[in-house]
């Protein structure tokens, strides 16, 4: 959800503890914050979903959430960003 800031900054500030661990590793295998308009990567092996107040509403959200959900062998690790968030229940 990068219309929430916390959200975005948790978010960069991930992919910046991240990305100096990948020294070596392939180009194209990257870790990437999503932007709006931009489609999941075909070739994505895992995805850290970061959870804030509000992100299941979002259309895009779910469109991203559904395209890693079709990537064969994908994991994807929920980050909860902030305080007040809550998983939907299942009704």
């Amino acid at each position: 959800d990068l219309d929430n800031m916390e959200a975005a900054a948790t978010a960069y500030v991930l992919l910046g503890l991240i990305v100096p661990k990948l020294v070596g590793a392939e180009r194209n295998n990257m870790p990437a914050v999503l932007q709006k308009g931009r489609p999941v990567s075909a070739t994505a092996t895992a995805a850290l979903v970061i959870c804030s107040d509000g992100c299941f509403k979002q259309l895009e959200f779910a469109d991203w959430l559904m395209q890693v959900a079709k990537l064969p062998g994908c994991c994807v690790l929920p980050i909860i960003a902030e305080d007040g968030f809550r998983f939907p229940s299942p009704t």
